[in-house]
């Protein structure tokens, strides 16, 4: 009897405890700029960066929508090139029902070129981002809702056009 109340409140208590004692996002502030894994971009207000990605890779969150920016790599490839790479896993899987959108282009606030494309599926959209110095290339990837992706566009893109490369140190 003892045993099966021991096994009890560990099957209750466990779970409870794991969450409180898990990596816990930080709520930041609009204007904060934020570093990780050699990239930096100022938060929109609402998101939250993600304990998960540590100083190697940039994760933050607003609701459900997850935008995460990995670390610069060493190469000459565009931003664009580097899209449309990352858009082929979308456009040669014949079984995904997918709206893929055009490949656009911009300039970040530190002068990077960056190029982006929507994938919109019925419940599901991943936007595809990338970033170029010409010397190092970084790419983004955001997870949201059709309706969060409506409401969020704007602050994402404003975000991203703050991004910029760093020594690699995180704040």
């Amino acid at each position: 009897m003892v045993t099966l109340i021991v096994l009890a409140l560990l099957t209750i208590g466990l779970p409870r405890m794991s969450d409180a004692i898990g990596p816990q996002d930080v709520e930041l502030t609009a204007g904060e700029r934020i570093e990780a894994g050699g990239v930096a971009v100022e938060a929109a207000e609402g998101w939250a960066l993600s304990e998960e990605g540590g100083d190697d890779l940039l994760i933050i969150s607003k609701g459900e929508s997850k935008l995460l920016v990995f670390p610069p790599t060493e190469g000459k490839k565009s931003a664009e090139d580097s899209v449309a790479a990352a858009e082929k896993v979308y456009t040669e899987d014949k079984s995904l029902h997918a709206t893929i959108g055009e490949i656009a282009t911009f300039q970040t606030e530190s002068g990077l070129d960056a190029a982006f494309v929507t994938i919109a599926e019925q419940d599901a959209v991943t936007g595809l981002y990338s970033f170029a110095d010409g010397k190092l290339t970084t790419d983004a990837q955001l997870s949201t809702s059709p309706a969060a992706y409506t409401d969020l566009h704007e602050e994402i893109q404003t975000m991203l056009s703050s991004l910029e490369f760093t020594d690699g140190s995180s704040s």
